[in-house]
């Protein structure tokens, strides 16, 4: 990360800790999460995405292509430094590689890519991603892989046979092009869920048995939620999941914060931000419907859909608008948006504790999260 990223990031973050005090005009968000697609592989226990289609097939033709993007990443091109890829299952996208391009190209500060899959296309994963490395110069991009195993537990968490053994492949080729990629960084992605809750110790000597290291640093958190994006609203959000308090504390015990002079700075942010996540996890799973910090959505971030509507963040299932019919400055900065804005700040928002919003609502608040880590 260039002193520029970092002056930028900061400049963001301060204009954004203003906006929450009503003292400056919210900035435009340095972090967007797209759904790019919602069509699916899989058949997963905790989301209804992959029905969407099924039920409703004409819509997956509404779907925006790359073209849709253009004026969104030229709306933002000062501002974008964090863009998050998600699904359905991304790497289904005909023209992911396209909407990467675009990005990277308009968005000078675009400095993290984020990329989720669920591993079951294999060869289609390893072609997505060496394309966009190829085609672009992002410094970091992140590919996780979902594996919420063991191999049993994995495969009927997501509804299909050699799930498992898939996705171990799928993170297998992406650590061979990372060997020689070193902006390319590819992780596990596990949901503590009520499917799973207790298991993460087998999850770990399931690795072990597939030749994968079974080290802690390379697996990210994330608990089962209940939103708009994953069409599930009302299954419940999974709180006080039976088990799910052991391997969190497992977890706390093997994190390490490496050496800032042996690892990237975004890599330390990375275990910084986990070992946070983690602690506060413990809190959320007590407490479900107390916010945990103040939430960062529509003051840093935001959530776009496969149709182009906007939303504060992947639970809060509110509409802003939509980028094919008004530009994305005046959905930002509309009374709707304000309005919104206003809700999270009361928590009377659905609450979560996902990554997504979870990551820049860390660094909203810093220099407070970074006191339990000392």
């Amino acid at each position: 990360m260039t002193v520029a990223n970092y002056v930028n990031l900061c400049k963001a973050l301060i204009k954004a800790k203003l906006a929450r005090k009503n003292l400056v005009q919210v900035p435009k968000p340095f972090r967007i999460n797209i759904a790019v697609t919602y069509h699916c592989n899989l058949h997963c226990k905790m989301c209804n995405i992959w029905k969407i289609y099924r039920e409703t097939p004409n819509r997956a033709r509404d779907e925006m292509s790359s073209d849709c993007y253009t004026s969104l990443f030229e709306s933002i091109s000062e501002e974008l430094f964090w863009l998050g890829l998600t699904g359905g299952e991304p790497f289904l996208k005909k023209d992911l590689v396209d909407i990467v391009y675009l990005a990277a190209s308009k968005s000078r500060n675009l400095h993290i890519l984020e990329l989720t899959t669920n591993g079951f296309s294999e060869k289609l994963a390893e072609k997505r991603v060496s394309e966009i490395l190829e085609e672009t110069a992002i410094p970091f991009i992140t590919v996780g892989v979902s594996l919420d195993g063991p191999p049993s537990t994995h495969d009927y968490v997501r509804g299909r046979k050699q799930a498992w053994s898939r996705a171990i492949t799928t993170y297998k080729n992406l650590c061979a092009i990372s060997s020689s990629h070193p902006n390319l960084s590819p992780h596990i992605s596990y949901t503590i869920s009520r499917h799973n809750a207790g298991r993460f110790l087998d999850f770990l000597d399931a690795l072990a048995e597939e030749g994968i290291e079974p080290d802690t640093d390379l697996i990210s958190i994330s608990l089962e939620q209940s939103g708009h994006l994953y069409h599930n609203v009302g299954s419940g959000k999974g709180s006080l999941l039976y088990g799910a308090n052991t391997d969190i504390e497992f977890l706390l015990s093997r994190i390490r914060i490496s050496n800032p002079f042996s690892k990237g700075i975004v890599e330390i942010g990375r275990n910084l931000f986990k070992k946070m996540f983690l602690i506060s996890a413990i809190d959320f799973l007590k407490r479900p419907n107390k916010m945990v910090l103040p939430c960062a959505a529509l003051f840093c971030s935001c959530f776009i859909d496969p149709f182009g509507f906007v939303y504060p963040c992947s639970v809060y299932g509110e509409k802003l608008g939509n980028i094919r019919k008004t530009s994305f400055g005046h959905i930002w900065h509309s009374h709707t948006a304000s309005k919104l804005r206003g809700s999270i700040k009361k928590e009377q928002c659905p609450n979560c504790w996902s990554p997504c919003e979870a990551e820049p609502s860390f660094l909203l608040s810093i220099p407070k999260t970074l006191l339990p880590l000392l």
